[in-house]
């Protein structure tokens, strides 16, 4: 879990949000980030399987 104090709003607002987002979601939630996107790549090529029409 990130630090309360690191991420004051003085910080976020010197940096701005998407750079604050980015540095958090890279940094102390990687795993969980990572494994997010393994999920949902799996569902996106479960989704174009199950429409894809068959050929024969």
């Amino acid at each position: 879990m990130p630090q309360l104090d690191f991420y004051s709003v003085d910080f976020i607002q010197s940096q701005g949000t998407m750079m604050s987002i980015g540095k958090v979601l890279y940094t102390d939630y990687l795993l969980p980030f990572e494994i997010a996107s393994l999920i949902l790549l799996v569902a996106i090529i479960g989704a174009v399987v199950l429409a894809k029409k068959k050929l024969s």
